[in-house]
């Protein structure tokens, strides 16, 4: 059963996998490790997951205050530093992760992404803070949370420092310029 699964794509269950973390994980962590080398050992190839910091802490530090270009250079300056991707990989990104292979496809691509999954995606953005609702228990705090938010989001400087506000979509807004 397993090799029909890897003999599937042909040639493409040969080149390696690329993962990329959600927001507050990092690749450091047990968890993202198990997933990226799971992933690795059932195609039967190599993997790795790319951070955009060189310890844990970096890691997910950069995963809020580096924004989504600048983490999209940093991840593509170490794919390309790894020789075992120079001839092209699959990849898979875990919710913020699919932001950071989408620009990393759309910048750069070089070696190129044979094969992309989004897994938990936010590739449409997010129109809230997450897990914040008006209806909860804490509504009049989410509101006004929600309020500043819609206006500082788009600003240029949280837009060069905060990576979620690369994403932010403020449904309000959706026939302004800023959105």
């Amino acid at each position: 059963m397993g090799d029909a699964r890897r003999a599937g794509r042909g040639e493409t269950s040969s080149l390696p996998i690329v993962t990329a973390h959600g927001m507050g994980d990092s690749c450091f962590n047990p968890g993202m490790k198990k997933v990226t080398a799971e992933a690795g050992a059932e195609m039967g190839v190599y993997s790795v997951c790319i951070p955009t910091g060189d310890s844990r802490i970096s890691d997910t530090i950069n995963g809020f205050f580096l924004n989504m270009d600048a983490s999209v250079d940093v991840f593509a300056q170490k794919v390309r530093a790894d020789p075992k991707l120079a001839g092209g990989f699959n990849a898979f990104g875990l919710s913020q992760g699919n932001n950071l292979i989408r620009g990393y496809i759309a910048k750069y691509n070089d070696p190129p992404v044979n094969t992309f999954m989004s897994i938990c995606g936010i590739n449409a953005g997010v129109g809230a803070f997450p897990n914040c609702s008006p209806e909860g228990k804490s509504g009049g705090a989410c509101e006004a949370l929600d309020e500043v938010l819609s206006v500082f989001a788009y600003t240029p400087t949280i837009q060069g420092l905060i990576f979620q506000a690369d994403y932010f979509r403020d449904p309000a807004k959706t026939n302004t310029t800023n959105y």
